[in-house]
């Protein structure tokens, strides 16, 4: 009182917190701890709950005794009457407190504690939680004890949409009752579902360990001009639910990706012709090179149901979803998100049972992580080579389900690129694909430059991944290159032999992308190789970059006699000299004199 000289104090009215022991193998010392949000009045104003603060009280001793915590906001500044308040755990161990609050811009407000009594950061709103002036729910959902960022389930009235008749023009309106979640510690909520969408108030959340959820709450009201509960509804649900899984079982609406012919409608990227064949109804791949086919189009929102089984215990393949055009510099897979085709093989950062993760530059924040940004499956439901697998992964707005066998097993949210292809992964083990199918959902086109991957530009590969197929092969040559899978090799040029690999076809106009680096620099301070350009020794392009021992990536566009060089992302304008260029010749690699590997050589014709 002497800070704050309340005459009203009221607890909740939601559920308390108990603090956990955090991540395994760190030391929480508030482990344990008790936490109950309160709120605080002068009881001056509005039936004597106005003007409020909000505080925290807290037991370290299972309640036997309790402390105050710090005051965290008061009226009028930071927030108008903050009061029920709903308390959570977040992925590192901190508290956030969740507010209501009468402030104008009808938000939720949110601050942040080390410890859930004492160094509260100041309240900020949350754009993305409207408030209606009224109570709301806040839980963190069972996972993985080992996840960075906390995945959190919200409930409240969200009666802000205008078009609705019942709530237009009605900022405090008590409707619309609202599940969110948020995977990154109530950063962003790209997940929501309307429970109730008629009256609707006070509402508590729970859930078990099997991620079942509850909620009670408030349901209608005694009359029109109430907002008194007509009754108290208890809901059972679950994750199936809040994604609308039971809204996309439209079998009707699926159209095969896969004729059981041919493969019209894909594109090898970068393996061999052998790798990939359609044979006996099935996509058959032999596992090498290492890399990718994928579709000759694009997709955003969808539904995508498949069958895989590996041919080889322990074998190892994936399905990339919103996927680049071509394979990531230096890598002989795509930047998307992956979902893992993997047999018998368990650790602490993979498992065999449905996982899913973005690399090489998508992001994606995940269910049940592990600290990282691969999600885990909840339950087992992998059926060992050389059985059958079904898949069904359901890509909406950014949304990722994975379903194993008929129950979904993982999720990922907040997934950038979210419009891109879909890739099938060869990676050492042969495996067959079956029932490809896909059913396009409702999209926003609008979409921003970075959540669209890179579009297909009519590149196609000049390395099989498994020998010198479309390059001029002298003895000397096969001596000294070599094709190690998705990469090929030269151990360093010499003065006395000359190792330049020339294409056996001849480009006029073209563009070529070639990503190199040193394996082990040469005797020559700074050497790099080159590209010799239309058959011409006289016209060779030094492969740029900034460091020979990373993969770089460059790109040349060769058109009539103007060069332009892109290298790692960086232009630069080719004087050639004014030389007389031939219209037409071969490619040639020239190796520098250190141990040089290339990888991703792609072209396309321009003429």
């Amino acid at each position: 009182r002497p800070e704050y000289d309340w005459k009203v104090l009221a607890t909740g009215p939601g559920h308390g917190l108990q603090l956990s022991s955090g991540r395994p193998g760190a030391t929480n010392r508030y482990a344990g701890r008790l936490i109950v949000p309160v709120w605080l009045s002068t009881g001056t104003s509005g039936h004597g709950h106005r003007p409020s603060a909000i505080a925290t009280i807290f037991s370290d001793d299972g309640g036997e005794t309790w402390l105050r915590g710090e005051l965290i906001a008061r009226d009028p500044d930071p927030l108008a009457n903050p009061s029920e308040a709903t308390a959570v755990e977040l992925g590192d161990g901190r508290v956030m407190l969740n507010i209501r609050n009468e402030s104008p811009v009808h938000r939720r407000a949110v601050a942040i504690s080390p410890d859930g009594a004492a160094g509260w950061t100041r309240p900020k709103f949350a754009d993305a939680l409207f408030e209606p002036i009224c109570e709301a729910s806040l839980l963190r959902l069972h996972g993985n004890p080992k996840e960075r960022q906390a995945t959190l389930i919200f409930s409240n009235p969200d009666s802000q949409d205008a078009n609705s008749p019942q709530s237009r023009g009605a900022k405090s309106s008590r409707r619309n009752l609202t599940l969110k979640l948020s995977a990154d510690d109530g950063q962003t909520w790209p997940v929501q579902r309307v429970l109730d969408p008629g009256p609707s108030g006070y509402s508590d959340l729970a859930t078990s360990p099997d991620q079942t959820l509850w909620c009670l709450y408030e349901a209608g009201t005694r009359s029109d001009t109430s907002i008194a509960p007509a009754a108290l509804t208890l809901v059972r649900s679950d994750l199936d639910w809040l994604f609308a899984e039971d809204q996309r079982a439209d079998h009707a609406g699926f159209v095969s990706l896969f004729n059981g012919v041919n493969l019209d409608g894909w594109v090898n990227v970068n393996c061999a012709p052998e790798t990939w064949t359609a044979t006996n109804g099935v996509i058959f791949c032999t596992g090498a090179p290492i890399g990718e086919l994928r579709t000759t189009r694009m997709y955003q929102n969808f539904i995508l149901e498949l069958e895989w089984r590996h041919l080889k215990a322990g074998g190892n393949a994936g399905v990339f979803v919103w996927a680049d055009a071509l394979t990531a510099r230096g890598q002989p897979f795509h930047r998307g998100v992956e979902v893992q085709v993997l047999d018998g093989q368990e650790g602490d950062t993979y498992t065999s049972d449905g996982d899913v993760f973005p690399i090489h530059g998508a992001k994606m924040a995940p269910l049940n992580g592990r600290g990282g940004d691969r999600a885990f499956p909840v339950t087992k439901r992998m059926k060992p080579s050389p059985e059958w697998n079904h898949y069904r992964i359901t890509c909406v707005d950014g949304v990722l389900t994975h379903a194993v066998n008929g129950a979904v097993v993982t999720r990922g949210v907040n997934c950038t690129p979210r419009k891109g292809y879909i890739c099938l992964e060869s990676e050492g083990s042969p495996v067959e694909f079956r029932g490809l199918r896909i059913q396009e959902l409702p999209a926003n086109e609008q979409l921003p430059p970075e959540d669209v991957a890179n579009l297909d530009e009519s590149f196609r590969t000049l390395y099989t991944g498994l020998d010198l197929r479309g390059w001029r092969v002298t003895p000397g040559i096969a001596s000294r290159w070599r094709a190690n899978d998705w990469t090929l090799e030269h151990p360093g040029a010499s003065e006395q032999l000359d190792d330049t690999l020339w294409t056996e076809r001849e480009f006029g106009d073209f563009e070529l992308i070639v990503d190199w680096r040193q394996e082990s620099p040469g005797t020559v301070s700074d050497s790099k190789p080159g590209v010799y350009l239309r058959g011409d020794k006289s016209i060779r392009v030094d492969l740029g970059g900034p460091s020979a021992r990373e993969w770089n990536r460059t790109r040349l566009n060769f058109q009539g006699n103007r060069l332009q060089l892109e290298a790692n992302g960086k232009y630069v304008e080719v004087d050639l000299g004014g030389k007389a260029i031939p219209p037409r010749g071969r490619i040639g690699l020239q190796p520098s004199d250190g141990a040089d590997q290339f990888a991703n050589l792609f072209v396309r014709e321009l003429d």
